[in-house]
């Protein structure tokens, strides 16, 4: 699933990210993360996933 952005949100216990991020999620947005960090985040990778796949 080359294709999927997948990020994740909230409480997740930190010996986990690294672990997830492996399995192929992309980000981790934790518990005080800015709604711009996200949102900047998902601009930047959606536009370059799908300017990538033209």
């Amino acid at each position: 699933m080359e294709d999927v952005l997948v990020v994740f949100g909230g409480v997740i216990p930190e010996r986990d990210i690294g672990p997830m991020k492996e399995m192929g999620v992309r980000e981790v947005f934790g518990p005080g993360s800015s709604a711009e960090a996200f949102i900047g985040f998902l601009r930047a990778n959606v536009r370059e996933r799908h300017f990538a796949a033209e």
